[in-house]
C-alpha cells in the first residue's frame, strides 16, 4: 500500500458513489481457536489454530439523504429495510487500490450540533470475504 493523502479517499456502494462524506473505517478479524493439548513434557505454550473471520466498519461525514439520492438514502433504505449490497473503499481517486466486499447496514447515527454541520455516520457488517484488489 504506497503512501498517499486520506483526502484522495472515496466509496461506492451498490456502483453508486456515496458523496458528502469524508472518512471510512474498516476492521478485519480473525479467529484463533486455542488446541492447546494436554503436555507431561513441562511445555507450557499455547497453541492455536486459525478460526472464523470476519469484517465491519463504518462510513460518515457530512449528512445530506435528500441531495445525494443515489447514495446515502440507499443506504438509508437498506437499513430501513435489510438487504446486502458491494461497498468498495478506495485509498485514492485512482481507484488502484480498494477493499471490497457484501455488507448490511447496521447502524446509522446522525448528529446535529448548533455550531456544526449535520453529521451522519453509517456502520456495516461484512457478510462474506473482504477482497483487497490492486487494478
Amino acid at each position: 500500500m504506497a503512501a498517499v493523502a486520506g483526502r484522495h479517499g472515496f466509496i461506492k456502494y451498490k456502483a453508486k458513489g456515496i458523496y458528502r462524506l469524508d472518512h471510512w473505517d474498516l476492521t478485519c478479524n480473525n479467529e484463533l481457536l486455542d488446541v492447546t493439548a494436554f503436555s507431561t513434557d513441562g511445555t507450557q505454550w499455547r497453541s492455536f489454530t486459525p478460526g472464523l473471520s470476519n469484517w465491519s466498519g463504518s462510513i460518515s461525514g457530512f449528512a445530506d439523504a435528500v441531495a445525494d439520492s443515489s447514495g446515502q438514502k440507499l443506504i438509508q433504505t437498506n437499513i430501513l429495510t435489510p438487504a446486502t449490497g458491494t461497498i468498495i473503499l478506495y485509498f485514492s481517486e485512482t481507484g488502484l487500490e480498494n477493499l471490497s466486499g457484501s455488507v448490511y447496514w447496521t447502524a446509522e447515527n446522525v448528529s446535529v450540533d448548533v455550531a456544526d454541520s449535520e453529521k451522519v455516520v453509517f456502520s456495516f457488517q461484512g457478510t462474506g470475504a473482504l477482497a483487497y484488489t490492486t487494478v
